[in-house]
């Protein structure tokens, strides 16, 4: 077994427009059924937080700034190799032409953790609030 891909990713946040707080969420890359939070490889010379918001704005079409480490999953491969991939809680700056074509969506907490496809990401949506 080969080890771990490093990848980042952002669980973005803004005010929406009746004042409550929505969360970005955006399709993954092969599948457009299945919903996540932007992520994917640290490039090099990248930290961590440099990668998790370069995913933003390209998969979202967000710009945005690191409130905090939320924490790391391990998610299983088809193949031999895992990712861990790190979550940053970022608080949504701006908007930007997103360079890659996904869907996306803001939506309230609640309909995000039901609109969320895998497990790992409500737990890292829960545990981004309670510690806000």
């Amino acid at each position: 077994m080969r080890g771990d891909i490093a990848e980042a990713g952002a669980i973005a946040f803004r005010e929406g427009p009746s004042g409550e707080i929505e969360y970005l969420l955006v399709t993954a890359k092969n599948n457009p059924t299945v919903w996540i939070f932007p992520k994917g490889h640290i490039e090099r010379g990248e930290t961590a937080e440099q990668g998790a918001l370069r995913e933003l704005r390209e998969e979202g079409g967000v710009e945005g700034e690191v409130v905090r480490l939320v924490g790391s999953v391990r998610l299983q491969r088809p193949t031999q190799t895992n990712l861990l991939v790190t979550f940053f809680l970022v608080r949504a700056t701006g908007t930007i032409e997103s360079s890659e074509e996904r869907a996306s969506v803001w939506l309230r907490f609640a309909l995000t953790l039901e609109r969320l496809t895998f497990p790992e990401s409500r737990d890292l949506l829960l545990k981004a609030v309670g510690e806000s």
